[in-house]
């Protein structure tokens, strides 16, 4: 039996959430997950193993990435159950070619295609004008990201509020808020410091110089360039009193703790962005390496920058359609860029990611306290003083 694609994704998905995979055809089928009362066995960066693990996978990345098959690695869960380095790749040209251990540890590819970033987009349930003051999880866009024709076709996910020094700003990426992918250094069209971040946003008549529109104001920003060195991609803007709730509520989500949790294996999460809504997916992979792309337009030409430590989302519900019942639901898609990810937990749910770019099938997301830490701002949200 030859490497693949089934033993990819799917079967990823089934080991560590514990469904059943039968036959073995070259399409296996996913079956509905069976309700179980044992605990969920979650594996951070904490667990020896696991970070016995991620060294091989560091010694090893440079190496594998060199193939332009190759367009990330993680520490993950294979078909087997059992702690593996995973393997990304464009397509199934190199898929028999992957090596099946290295330095002992297993490895486990998947044909994934490339992961681009998830902004812009249309039909988003998260799109229409709310309310002032808003809650987040909603569409944004700042001026610059418009077609110049009196609407905006940029943007993406206003994700969560975060504060620095009883300041409040909304935090998304960088390439939602600042759209320099799509523009040049001396492009006049370029955002800059102080550009007003609009809500609504596609399509929305006037969305780009309405001042009425206007929730807050681009302060930060890593850059997204192929010469950054930031290892996130996250910007945040002030508010403009009045115009967001100050208690950093997430539609379909509610109020979030203030305390992140570090992301783990086959830990459950959910997200409320612009383009999906409410979604729910689990962690395969932690300590993911991937190289993006970024587009200058939707689907046309572009660049790529790496990225290193990232959390690996599975990126569809794994349940086959079953006549009446809702079709799988996918967790993320185009315009859901910025969306934070939080546990699944109903009432009060730890912040644990900042997602920002996909594949379709693999989602991928910015640790949330990395994020934090890079920009030097505190959640808002639940609770005390984040202490972990």
């Amino acid at each position: 039996m030859t490497r693949t694609s089934k033993v990819g994704l799917v079967a990823l998905v089934a080991a560590v959430l514990g469904i059943f995979i039968s036959g073995c055809s070259n399409k296996t089928t996913p079956t509905e997950p069976k309700e179980s009362n044992e605990p969920q066995v979650l594996l951070s960066v904490s667990n020896p193993e696991v970070r016995n693990v991620i060294e091989v996978q560091d010694r090893q990345t440079e190496n594998l990435m060199q193939d332009p098959e190759v367009v990330g690695t993680a520490t993950g869960i294979n078909s087997a159950g059992k702690l593996a380095i995973l393997v990304f790749l464009k397509s199934d040209k190199q898929l028999d070619a992957m090596p099946h251990t290295l330095d002992g540890i297993p490895v486990e590819p998947h044909v994934t295609g490339e992961f681009r970033a998830y902004a812009t987009s249309s039909d988003m349930p998260h799109e229409n004008r709310y309310s002032r003051p808003i809650s987040l999880g909603v569409f944004g866009v700042s001026r610059s990201q418009s077609d110049h024709s009196g609407y905006c076709s940029g943007g993406g996910t206003l994700g969560c509020l975060v504060q620095w020094n009883g300041t409040q700003f909304i935090l998304s990426n960088s390439h939602v808020f600042w759209p320099d992918n799509r523009s040049s250094a001396s492009s006049p069209y370029m955002s800059l410091v102080g550009d007003p971040i609009s809500q609504p946003g596609y399509l929305y008549p006037n969305c780009q110089t309405d001042p009425r529109n206007y929730v807050a104001r681009l302060v930060r920003f890593t850059t997204v360039l192929p010469t950054s060195r930031a290892n996130v991609d996250c910007a945040i803007a002030e508010v403009i009193p009045g115009q967001v709730r100050t208690d950093g509520f997430i539609v379909d989500i509610g109020r979030v703790s203030r305390n992140p949790i570090q992301p783990a294996i086959g830990m459950k999460v959910k997200k409320s962005g612009s383009r999906t809504g409410l979604t729910r997916s689990s962690i395969f992979g932690i300590h993911g390496t991937v190289d993006v792309k970024y587009e200058i337009e939707p689907n046309g030409p572009g660049y790529t920058r790496r990225y290193t430590n990232q959390v690996m989302i599975w990126g569809w519900k794994p349940l086959i359609p079953i006549p009446g019942r809702p079709m799988p639901q996918r967790f993320a898609a185009r315009g859901d860029s910025g969306s934070l990810v939080v546990q699944d937990v109903t009432l009060n749910p730890r912040p644990v990611a900042l997602f920002f770019a996909g594949t379709g099938l693999v989602l991928c997301g910015n640790p949330i306290q990395e994020v934090l830490d890079f920009l030097g701002v505190t959640m808002v949200g639940v609770g005390s003083v984040p202490t972990d």
